[in-house]
């Protein structure tokens, strides 16, 4: 839902780049919760980031404290290169394929440019 917003509100710039948060901000964050009182739902619609991390940065806290933000930092495994033509070729269909609708769904949007 959240994507889908931001695709509204800005565009494709809107969900082109993924957000990194320092531990910092990610400690502020959670100090506005604990110390502040805002809740969840508050700070999602301040700092327009999702619930689901907002909440999992406050488990990792109460759990292992500012130690558990930098360990949170988690690596995206690579996708096994295919490893011939044929495979790549099958991959990229396959992409061709799930994202040919895509166009067609976002035309009746009303996307700020």
């Amino acid at each position: 839902m959240y994507l889908l917003k931001q695709y509204q509100e800005h565009g494709k710039n809107g969900i082109s780049t993924p957000r990194y948060y320092t531990e910092e901000y990610e400690l502020s964050v959670i100090k506005c919760h604990y110390e502040d009182g805002e809740t969840i739902m508050d700070l999602v619609q301040e700092t327009g980031i999702q619930c689901r991390m907002i909440k999992e940065w406050l488990n990792c806290y109460a759990r292992e404290g500012y130690a558990g933000l930098i360990t949170l930092k988690c690596v995206k495994p690579k996708a096994a290169e295919p490893k011939t033509d044929a495979e790549r070729i099958r991959r990229l269909e396959m992409e061709n394929e799930v994202l040919r609708p895509f166009p067609e769904t976002c035309e009746g949007w009303d996307a700020k440019k």
